[in-house]
């Protein structure tokens, strides 16, 4: 199981009262100055040796010495372990009364998952068949189906009360409000063991059969994605494969390492020991014609938080399957921009998955992130990650032959979550709960209906709201994760050139939040030469609560502003550095050899003006 935090145990200490959970457990106390006392359930007591400091919230015995914190308390009288207590205390559940000399309870305290009736030849036996293991098609798939449900159920209930992995969600940007509840994200921490039937019994037996053949456990008894964040993968309920709608196909586990010595140990993604079968987010291909295919599901997730809900992913680099081919051709899609990692293997898949795809009649383009960067890693460097990933997708490589298709881009705007559920699963208690009531409701970000209509910035006559800068590859900055909602972009005014001349003879000039230094200006004398060292730079900003702050970004290269193909060089090379459209540089660097332009026409006439000019001469002079 996964270290448990200090913070974590401290929490449980401080805020799960000793006094109301002895007095729960129906035991008497009595009020003695500012203790309370009670007769020691750890020895033979007739004095109320046992004291209970309400406090320091722990509890001493002067007789036999036991003392400790509310965690020992239910670990001595409960006969657990400390995971197991901590787990109790987590979800609340009741405790029976002292169960003092119990080695190990053989209470279960938490919903047990209960086993279903199996078919004769749906055991476990079939785990240790290859092309049936564990396969919901086969006769035993209600039995199993439903044990797989409370699983991700129970997962579920996990998540949202394990600190960890809410940390770790935040952390890469996943925090949308929606996003678990949509996707029924889970998290297992070994808790699922204690919600199962003494090993010794029928249906211990039974239970732990069933879900060694759906792969949840190994034949050690050990949970196979403990330690990981869990993300089902879904059958539609009218999706390519009708025989499996709404039906858990695969688990994604995503490991949360707490040191890298772990992270080094353990591999990082996981599936269930099954076929890889099923489409993540299959509700998209009903809704859009243009998806936008990634690598790995965190990068998905990282698309659908930023507002992208057409987007769906491969089981890793080399995971496009038959169900993938399928689901493209039953829901017709016209358009895939393949996001894959940026580097040799992702470069690798995504080429020849283009191949295929072209082949099928499938419009094609590559979604190209600095290189060594994933969506997930990018969205969090460059904020806000609506804008920062909308700009890829417009700049997308057009992978086909002939002329590049043309894409009419729109700005994005809020709208509702799809309805179409991307996780039929399975009701659980933990999925039925209702949203804080506390909670403000927010604008959900654009589910882009289609890549003609993809929400993304777009440069247009009037300038849009600039994007924060692009960080070089080699010198990456950490940005504030994403906070939703992400909402539609406002555009900015017009802003007028500010131009000036320093005591150096640079050139300076100011458009919006990009700021031109224009070197070696002076020199060009000759109306056909216009050869400058120009460098442009934006400042670092602070957005509202730290929320869309970017960091200092600048180009600076030697060109003649006379040349087409040094221009356009200079254009895309400033962009990306810049983190802004190529339109956006390009009108700047009109406006700077206008300027420019005008300087030089009045060098031109002041060097060839008369140095020495012949005095006029007055009448009387004369």
């Amino acid at each position: 199981m996964p270290r448990i935090p200090e913070s974590e145990l401290e929490r449980l200490k401080t805020e799960v009262s000793l006094l109301r959970l002895i007095q729960s457990q129906g035991h008497t106390l009595a009020k003695r100055g500012k203790d309370w006392s009670m007769r020691c359930v750890f020895h033979e007591d007739a004095t109320a040796s046992l004291v209970v400091t309400e406090s320091k919230n722990l509890y001493h015995c002067f007789g036999c010495n036991a003392a400790g914190s509310v965690l020992d308390w239910v670990m001595k009288t409960q006969g657990v372990s400390l995971p197991h207590a901590v787990q109790i205390l987590k979800t609340g559940a009741p405790l029976e009364g002292a169960r003092i000399g119990v080695a190990r309870s053989q209470m279960r305290h938490l919903a047990p998952l209960v086993a279903g009736d199996v078919p004769s030849g749906g055991t476990a036996a079939a785990t240790h068949d290859q092309g049936a293991q564990g396969d919901p098609s086969d006769q035993s798939a209600p039995a199993l189906q439903a044990l797989l449900a409370q699983v991700v159920g129970s997962y579920a209930a996990n998540l949202k009360t394990s600190p960890e992995a809410l940390a770790y969600l935040q952390e890469r940007g996943l925090d949308h409000p929606e996003l678990v509840e949509h996707f029924q994200l889970g998290y297992a921490n070994k808790s699922l063991t204690y919600r199962l039937p003494p090993g010794h019994t029928q249906g211990g037996r039974a239970v732990r059969s069933q879900l060694q053949a759906l792969g949840v456990l190994r034949e050690t008894g050990h949970e196979h994605l403990n330690g990981c964040l869990v993300v089902p993968v879904v059958g539609l309920l009218e999706g390519a494969t009708p025989a499996h709608a709404g039906q858990v196909l695969q688990l994604y586990g995503r490991r949360i390492a707490p040191n890298r010595q772990i992270a080094a140990t353990y591999a990082k993604h996981l599936y269930l020991p099954r076929p890889l079968r099923g489409v993540w987010n299959e509700a998209a291909l009903v809704a859009h014609k243009e998806i936008i295919l990634c690598e790995a599901l965190i990068d998905a997730m990282t698309f659908w938080c930023a507002g992208y809900r057409n987007v769906i992913a491969a089981f890793g680099v080399n995971g496009f399957t038959q169900d993938h081919w399928q689901a493209l051709k039953h829901h017709g899609t016209r358009r895939v921009l393949i996001a894959y990692d940026r580097d040799d293997a992702g470069n690798l898949a995504a080429d020849r998955l283009a191949t295929e795809l072209l082949e099928t009649g499938i419009e094609t383009w590559r979604v190209l992130f600095p290189f060594g960067l994933d969506a997930n890693d990018y969205a969090r460097k460059v904020q806000p990650a609506a804008k920062s990933l909308g700009l890829l997708l417009q700049q997308a490589d057009w992978l086909g032959k002939g002329k590049r298709p043309g894409v009419v881009v729109s700005e994005p705007a809020p709208l509702e979550v799809p309805t179409a559920p991307a996780a039929p699963v399975v009701k659980t208690a933990a999925a039925k709960q209702k949203k804080s009531s506390t909670a403000k409701p927010e604008p959900t970000p654009v589910e882009p209906p289609s890549l003609a209509a993809v929400p993304v910035p777009v440069c247009v006559s009037v300038p849009a709201p600039e994007l924060p800068p692009l960080p070089a590859s080699t010198h990456l900055a950490q940005a504030t994760p994403m906070q939703p909602p992400i909402t539609a972009p406002v555009a900015a005014p017009v802003a007028a050139p500010i131009a000036q001349a320093n005591s150096k003879g640079e050139f300076l000039l100011s458009l919006g939040t990009r700021h031109w230094r224009i070197r070696g200006w002076q020199k060009n004398l000759a109306p056909e030469q216009m050869r400058v060292n120009a460098q442009v730079r934006t400042e670092a900003s602070e957005g509202a609560k730290g929320i869309g702050s970017t960091e200092a970004a600048y180009y600076v290269d030697t060109l003649d502003m006379y040349s087409a193909k040094q221009r356009a060089a200079y254009v895309k090379q400033a962009a990306v550095e810049l983190g802004v459209c190529d339109d956006s540089i390009k009108r700047d660097l009109g406006q700077v050899l206008l300027q420019l332009e005008a300087l030089q026409d009045a060098a031109i006439q002041a060097a060839l003006a008369p140095q020495n000019p012949v005095p006029v001469l007055s009448n009387d002079e004369h």
